[in-house]
């Protein structure tokens, strides 16, 4: 038994979680500002931590908000048109409950309704080049601002 590498791996361990306490602090000041602005407008939501994206936070946060923040949460952090597939790979990789299919049928009438209330805006005419964004991402023509045109498929 190496007792000195026990106590590197142990050093090691104790360093991720006192990041990923951080974060879970950060997380849920994030959600008491969020709380306690009584904004009911989604547009008004902002990512205290952008460099937190990939960490603990983000997952308790994007978990603690409904389906609709969660959008803006993914729209926000990858800044560009997205399809519907992608919003749900990107709920399935946070939260395995349920199967991708599932998500793409449980965000079908949420992004519909988030467009029909004006936050999103719809670009393409068919399932498979239809995608989501933010009408802040659309120059006064119509058209996508350079920067925020979706993956090519």
């Amino acid at each position: 038994m190496d007792i000195t590498k026990n106590i590197q791996d142990l050093e090691k361990l104790k360093q991720d979680l006192q990041f990923k306490l951080r974060h879970v602090e950060r997380a849920i000041e994030s959600l008491k500002l969020l709380s306690d602005s009584g904004s009911s407008n989604l547009t008004e939501l902002e990512i205290v931590d952008k460099d937190a994206a990939d960490n603990i936070a983000r997952d308790m946060y994007y978990r603690a908000v409904g389906t609709a923040k969660r959008i803006l949460i993914i729209l926000k952090n990858t800044g560009r048109f997205l399809h519907i597939r992608d919003f749900a790979t990107e709920m399935f990789t946070l939260d395995e409950s349920l199967s991708i299919e599932k998500y793409v049928q449980k965000l079908s009438p949420v992004l519909s309704r988030m467009r029909r209330d004006g936050i999103l805006v719809k670009i393409g005419n068919s399932n498979l080049y239809t995608y989501w964004g933010l009408k802040e991402w659309l120059d006064e023509g119509g058209n996508v601002k350079p920067g925020y045109e979706p993956e090519e498929v």
